[in-house]
């Protein structure tokens, strides 16, 4: 349809440069990362590193529960289908709030909505403890944890979309997307011990107050639009507005519907996004209690379960590098790029937990752990970055819906693993032989689709 946005990659200076003095402001603007004079942060790269933090809390509070549920388990006589339930609770209001994020992002602009997620998901994390006492009332809690954090991902995708260029999107995008590794990390590596020491409700206390602290930083130092940020320089502000228009048009409505909808590189990043969901979910909720299945004890899960994240966050921003190179040094095209980055992201973890299932123990548990984790985290500079590649003008509301139904992969795979724990008795076999299954068919769809 004229007017619509192609379902295809843009060169973002394509048609947007119309004179000598245009190009000339392009070639001089303000690098990302000034490595010669580091202290002269660009306004954008401020942006990224608020992001990074928001990114991280987001995940601190989604995945402290995956520590403090071995004690409440404990505490409250749970069984391992009632951690599914408790865990998989989270996605049904992560689902509900992905395409509204997306819609009003657009609208209001991201910031003043992830303002009200992050209120909402550090306030339920807070009320976590108060909770737990009554079953059902925690899982609305959680529920209404999910409510908050839906709008995270929908946002940030709104914002690379009004602030990065598509050449500094890969790394801006991996940089942003490993806070989500390093806020798990963190969590992960100092839980165990405020569970020993302070008891596992002050988990839920203090992350939930991290929350709160960075809306008031974030108050000060962020802007939805460079147009509207009082302190970027006009240098910077004015190559960007030239990369990166804001056309009027750009709401969930007015989104090239028929397009999209026939389009098999949309499909495949629903997919891709399934499968990558499905394994890494189960992961951010289960490790520690495969763990303890090994023989390991609360003291040492801690420092054991951070060995995937640590590599993760190292992966995230080296496929992010790996990404931006094969395009920019060695010319490939942004298809073909993303193509090689996201196989490598499903074909990793899908041999890792093949050798883990053939070969169970203490050393292999980790090390494949470890290394599937290193492929998951490779996928932000394949499927998640070709949101915005596909269509920049829309790449929320895309995150918005493609983030909806990839979060069935929470539901599904929380309840479905409890399930199959109980039914055999604590056997991970059937669940490393379905993520198998997943990551293989995500590896082919992808590569036959994506573009």
């Amino acid at each position: 349809c004229e007017g619509d946005v192609p379902l295809t990659p843009i060169s973002p200076h394509q048609g947007l440069l119309q004179d000598d003095e245009a190009v000339a402001s392009v070639a001089k603007h303000p690098i990302l990362i000034n490595l010669r004079y580091p202290w002269k942060w660009s306004r954008r790269l401020i942006l990224l590193v608020m992001l990074f933090l928001s990114n991280s809390i987001c995940y601190a509070d989604r995945t402290n529960i995956s520590v403090a549920i071995i004690s409440m388990a404990t505490d409250l006589g749970w069984n391992d289908t009632d951690k599914g339930f408790v865990l998989s609770a989270f996605f049904y209001g992560y689902m509900a709030t992905q395409i509204p994020g997306g819609i009003l992002a657009g609208k209001f602009g991201p910031k003043p909505v992830l303002f009200i997620g992050v209120a909402i998901w550090s306030i339920s994390t807070i009320l976590t403890p108060v909770t737990s006492s009554t079953f059902a009332i925690l899982l609305v809690c959680r529920v209404a944890m999910g409510l908050g954090e839906g709008v995270n991902y929908p946002c940030l995708h709104t914002f690379y979309g009004t602030w990065i260029p598509e050449e500094e999107r890969s790394f801006s995008v991996a940089f942003v997307s490993s806070g989500a590794y390093f806020g798990t990390l963190v969590t992960l590596l100092i839980s165990p011990s405020m569970t020993i020491i302070w008891g596992w409700q002050a988990i839920f206390y203090i992350f939930g107050a991290l929350g709160l602290i960075w809306m008031l930083l974030a108050h000060f130092l962020t802007s939805s639009f460079p147009s509207s940020d009082p302190r970027i320089s006009s240098s910077e502000r004015d190559h960007l507005m030239h990369v990166i228009p804001r056309s009027p048009d750009s709401s969930f409505l007015k989104m090239p519907w028929k397009q999209m909808l026939t389009s098999g590189a949309f499909y495949a990043i629903i997919v891709a996004h399934f499968c990558h969901n499905y394994g890494w979910y189960i992961v951010i909720g289960w490790l520690p209690i495969y763990l303890k299945t090994l023989g390991f004890g609360l003291e040492q899960i801690g420092l054991i379960s951070s060995i995937p994240y640590i590599a993760m966050v190292i992966f995230s921003n080296v496929g992010g590098y790996l990404a931006s190179t094969l395009q920019n040094r060695f010319k490939l095209k942004t298809e073909i790029s993303r193509k090689i980055i996201q196989t490598l992201a499903f074909v990793i973890p899908a041999a890792s937990f093949g050798i883990l299932w053939g070969f169970p123990g203490k050393f292999t548990g980790v090390a494949m752990m470890t290394i599937a984790m290193i492929g998951v985290s490779l996928s932000h500079s394949g499927f998640w970055v070709n949101m915005v590649d596909i269509s920049p003008k829309h790449g929320g509301n895309i995150m918005g819906i493609s983030n909806t139904l990839g979060s069935l992969a929470g539901v599904l795979g929380n309840t479905i693993t409890g399930i199959l724990l109980d039914k055999t008795a604590g056997n991970w076999d059937f669940v490393f032989l379905l993520m198998i299954g997943i990551y293989s068919v995500g590896a082919l769809f992808y590569l036959k689709f994506a573009k």
